[in-house]
């Protein structure tokens, strides 16, 4: 019976934290991002978002954040650079060619520093990319 259920692979979508300048308040923050590298746009994107040790774990924070155009990105969160030394979970779900996708992205423990932002592959954004 259960092999009877197919599950899409979600491909082209990433999710990346970007270290960037916040004009309004004048300082260097962390944001993270949903990028669609997809052809078609990606519909009703909602991101569940966590983190957790075997000692700590944050607050669980659930955004909407709708449609992504094709080759774009969406800010999901701006993070605070305490959470790093947990392992931060993204639960993305979005639509796709009428059909519902699931994937959970993970910054492992202290992988979002400056040295680890790397370009996404044939586009023009840059960040530490979520596994």
């Amino acid at each position: 019976m259960r092999e009877d259920i197919i599950v899409p692979e979600s491909t082209d979508v990433y999710v990346i934290a970007v270290n960037e300048w916040n004009e309004e308040k004048a300082f260097q923050q962390w944001n993270i991002y949903l990028v669609n590298l997809k052809k078609e746009p990606i519909e009703m994107a909602l991101i569940l978002a966590r983190g957790h040790s075997d000692t700590h774990k944050s607050s669980t924070m659930r955004h909407g954040i709708g449609n992504v155009p094709a080759g774009e990105k969406r800010k999901i969160e701006m993070v605070d650079e305490q959470v790093f030394v947990l392992t931060n979970e993204y639960l993305v779900t979005y639509f796709h060619d009428g059909k519902m996708i699931e994937k959970t992205f993970i910054f492992p423990p202290n992988s979002i520093t400056e040295d680890n932002q790397v370009r996404l592959k044939k586009s023009r954004f840059r960040g530490v990319i979520a596994e």
